[in-house]
């Protein structure tokens, strides 16, 4: 009995312990994530400065467009996420691969974006108001794209980790608090750390880079556990999976 009941006990108790790493895998993601964001917005802040020679509308243009891109990404992605369940890890996938690679392109495409903006100011003599008109536009145009990638991140990790209704509450509050945090980490270190010391563009490279660093991990942990990340198997709580380990131990001793 003793044998058979450990024969039981082990792969249960694995596949509970594999589930709960995972969750941990796509909170600690989502944290490093919200890291990366807040460093692109900061270095983004620094750099419209530049144009706008201003800190309030540099400030207030990276704001707007970072609030607009997640209210976007979170609307859309999230009802993308809701037809694509089977599919959300894919997707999470995705928000790691464009945010990365726009990170390492963005020195060029700020380099784009200046000669946009003052090819338009040679071609009509604006305005203070009307250059600035110009600079927010061109602005939304250019970085709008990560900030709808990171606000895809809420919805389809909630759709990850929270697919019973009774763990949406707590599941969606843990989220909310493992991104917040990371954002203010983020935001922290590159204002007082990153950009001192390596400077704009290697400071939101190195953002980029890590970004691209967790996305290879997280491929390599989706392709060889595929069937649990389905956001079907994810929601599984403390007291379920106590529940199911105590059934398949004593099963033995019932049918003995």
């Amino acid at each position: 009995n003793k044998e058979e009941k450990k024969r039981l006990f082990v792969p249960i108790f694995s596949t509970n312990v594999i589930l709960i790493m995972k969750q941990k895998c796509l909170l600690v993601s989502l944290g490093l994530l919200g890291f990366t964001a807040l460093i692109f917005q900061v270095v983004f802040a620094k750099k419209l400065m530049l144009l706008f020679g201003l800190t309030a509308p540099a400030v207030a243009t990276v704001l707007a467009v970072y609030f607009l891109g997640l209210a976007i990404g979170g609307l859309f992605f999230g009802k993308l996420v809701d037809r694509l369940a089977h599919k959300a890890h894919v997707v999470y996938l995705s928000i790691f691969l464009v945010t990365g690679i726009y990170g390492l392109l963005t020195p060029f495409l700020f380099v784009i974006f200046r000669k946009l903006v003052l090819l338009v100011y040679q071609l009509h003599q604006l305005n203070f108001s009307g250059f600035n008109f110009f600079v927010f536009f061109f602005a939304l145009l250019f970085l709008i794209l990560p900030s709808i990638f990171v606000g895809a991140a809420f919805p389809v990790v909630n759709k990850m980790l929270a697919s019973k209704k009774e763990l949406l509450g707590k599941k969606a509050s843990l989220i909310y608090f493992v991104e917040t945090v990371g954002s203010a980490l983020g935001a922290a270190f590159a204002g007082f750390w990153l950009i001192p010391t390596f400077g704009n563009n290697a400071t939101i490279s190195l953002a980029g880079g890590l970004n691209l660093i967790v996305a290879g991990l997280l491929f390599v942990i989706f392709r060889k556990f595929n069937d649990l990340f389905d956001a079907k198997n994810l929601s599984i709580n403390d007291q379920q999976l106590t529940q199911t380990s105590e059934f398949e131990i004593k099963r033995p001793d019932i049918e003995h």
